[in-house]
């Protein structure tokens, strides 16, 4: 289980931000993923600033959220691509990203479009994404593809190891993607398990259940869920491991 820390919804200082982390890895957590582009970005950098020099004993891997090209881009650029890597790198205090989100935006064109543009371009992706594993920048790239078509081009490059996709029991059109990447040999990782909280509405559903369907298709490697509450954290925890 990868953890999203809901920095904004508690009002805390960075020096109780910091020891949440640490209590949150003492807990077991080793995955954060984050975002440049959200809010609590510099909030998040400065806690794990904060956090290294009191604790230095205390690492996080990372999944690091980077689109290229954006919505006001028109194909991809890789020297945009280095350059953000190089960002997260300096602001999170690290050198090696396990794994990348990479997401490909568009403002027009629709769905159609923005496949046919990834095809021809795909060429120059794979050696972007290649030399940044070789470099040691990044462990692997995942895509996050928002819809079920582009999911199954991005699989077909090789140096995309899998998919980064909505799973849960009212979110279900990658099915067909996650079978791709069991065909495939790659994985995926399953965002919003209890669906921004609507799957929790049946009378049925526990966060235990919930993420035992999210787990419950092989291709699945991991689940990223949020809190921003220690004993959530715990509760999260314990229901993860009895899912897995």
């Amino acid at each position: 289980m990868l953890g999203t820390m809901r920095m904004l919804e508690c009002q805390r200082t960075t020096n109780e931000w910091a020891r949440f982390f640490g209590s949150a890895h003492d807990q077991g957590v080793r995955w954060l993923h984050c975002s440049d582009e959200y809010e609590s970005f510099p909030l998040l950098c400065q806690c794990l600033a904060e956090l290294r020099a009191t604790r230095p004993g205390v690492t996080f891997r990372f999944v690091v959220k980077l689109a290229n090209p954006g919505f006001d881009d028109s194909r991809f650029d890789e020297s945009r691509f280095v350059a953000r890597l190089s960002s997260y790198s300096e602001h999170l205090g690290t050198d090696h990203f396990d794994l990348v989100q990479w997401m490909w935006r568009t403002k027009d064109g629709g769905d159609a479009h923005r496949v046919s543009r990834f095809l021809a371009e795909s060429a120059r992706l794979d050696q972007s994404f290649s030399t940044s594993v070789a470099r040691g920048l990044v462990g692997q790239v995942l895509c996050f593809p928002y819809s079920p078509t582009f999911a199954h081009a991005a699989l077909t490059l090789p140096s995309i190891n899998g998919l980064v996709i909505y799973r849960n029991v009212l979110e279900t059109e990658y099915e067909s993607a996650l079978d791709d990447c069991m065909r495939l040999g790659k994985h995926a990782l399953a965002i919003r398990p209890f669906a921004a909280g609507k799957a929790l509405a049946s009378a049925e559903a526990t966060p235990e259940t919930l993420l035992r369907y999210s787990f419950s298709h092989p291709a699945i490697s991991g689940i990223i869920v949020g809190t921003s509450s220690l004993k959530h954290l715990s509760e999260l925890l314990a229901a993860s491991a009895q899912a897995e």
